[in-house]
């Protein structure tokens, strides 16, 4: 039976093996963490709650979609699907808005780090930075209930904040590369060679922690420049025409830019093992005791 629904349905199975993906790859992170207490810093305490969001994505939001799509495709109760279609758009707009909130953060951490240097550590502290991850769910909570509540609504805060935050991310990224350019070659202008090996070693630790929360910014951008573009879309067609009428390749395109939203939740967990040399390992370890 191929009618309307069918690609709808098809984008829903796309997100099958990535929900599994995310599942394992994030609980590997979070018990990591919790095998190894001294990886907790304010840094990483931003990592613990991008993975716990990642995580829930992996729980909660990829397998309703794919509920609410299949009962759709073959129109079962529609008080059902209407329930369904409600509970993934706010558990999608929760957990990935808190999520998007997080890597935004990270930029902001490392601007600090860079500029605060020795008074970083006094400002910037794993109780701030928990209080700041758990305050972060309050406002996606109020517009994410706006959103289950009216389709549309959500994206009318959520496209223009996730345009803001790409453009201040991309400010605070350019300076903070030109901060660690300039300590690397004030460190090469170094005469003794002493102070050069120990003040090299502090510029790489620089260089390394500014490229690889890059490597994160650029994965959250691939993933959400889509979402970003069709919900634009989304908007001018729903206050065009509403709801009802706006186009099936619209309607569709959006839900596909959620299905890319969803599978940075799975590549976030690989970036932190690749990249980040301490959690790798201590994720090796967490795999070789689950093994053996």
């Amino acid at each position: 039976m191929f009618n309307d629904t069918t690609p709808f349905v098809i984008n829903a199975a796309i997100n099958f093996p990535f929900c599994v993906l995310a599942i394992v790859g994030n609980l590997l992170i979070l018990v990591s963490f919790a095998r190894t207490p001294s990886l907790v810093s304010p840094s990483n305490v931003l990592l613990i709650g991008l993975a716990l969001t990642d995580l829930c994505v992996g729980l909660i939001v990829q397998p309703a979609y794919i509920a609410w799509k299949i009962h759709q495709h073959f129109q079962q109760d529609p008080t059902l699907v209407g329930f369904l279609g409600r509970a993934t758009r706010f558990a999608s707009s929760l957990l990935c808005g808190v999520s998007y909130i997080i890597v935004s953060s990270l930029s902001v951490d490392r601007f600090m780090a860079v500029h605060l240097h020795l008074r970083y550590h006094e400002i910037v502290t794993v109780r701030r930075v928990a209080f700041f991850c758990a305050f972060a769910w309050f406002p996606c909570s109020a517009a994410s209930s706006l959103g289950a509540w009216k389709y549309g609504y959500f994206e009318l805060f959520s496209a223009p904040f996730v345009g803001i935050c790409l453009l201040l991310n991309a400010v605070l990224y350019s300076k903070i590369y030109r901060v660690v350019r300039r300590h690397q070659l004030q460190v090469w202008n170094q005469v003794t060679v002493f102070q050069s090996t120990a003040q090299i070693k502090i510029s790489t630790g620089l260089k390394n922690s500014f490229i690889n929360i890059f490597y994160l910014y650029i994965i959250c951008l691939i993933c959400y420049v889509p979402y970003m573009t069709t919900a634009f879309i989304s908007i001018l067609h729903f206050q065009q025409r509403g709801d009802m009428h706006t186009p099936v390749s619209v309607t569709l395109a959006f839900e596909v830019s959620w299905t890319i939203t969803f599978i940075n939740s799975s590549f976030n967990p690989l970036l932190f093992s690749w990249r980040l040399k301490n959690i790798r390992a201590a994720v090796k370890r967490t795999l070789k005791d689950l093994l053996c």
